[in-house]
C-alpha cells in the first residue's frame, strides 16, 4: 500500500497545478476545499512514507480509511 501511495502521489506531482481542479471533479471534500485539493498529494506522500517506515501504523490505517472513504463517496 505504501508503494501504491508513493507511485500515485508522484503522478499527482507531475501536474501539481492542474491536479486540484481535476481532483475536485470527483472528490466531495476537494470540491468544497481548495486547500484539501492542494494538500492531497502531500498527504498521500506522507502516508506512503509512514507505511513504508512502519511508523504509527494505527494512525496511518485510520487516516487511509477515512481519506479513501471520502474519495469513494
Amino acid at each position: 500500500m505504501g508503494l501504491f501511495f508513493m507511485v500515485f502521489s508522484f503522478f499527482k506531482f507531475l501536474d501539481y497545478k492542474g491536479f486540484p481542479s481535476a481532483f475536485s471533479q470527483y472528490d466531495p471534500l476537494a470540491k468544497r476545499s481548495a486547500f484539501y485539493g492542494k494538500a492531497y498529494p502531500f498527504i498521500e506522500t506522507l502516508l506512503a512514507l509512514m507505511l513504508l517506515l512502519r511508523w504509527q501504523l494505527t494512525f496511518v490505517f485510520i487516516a487511509t480509511i477515512v481519506i479513501l472513504s471520502i474519495t469513494t463517496i
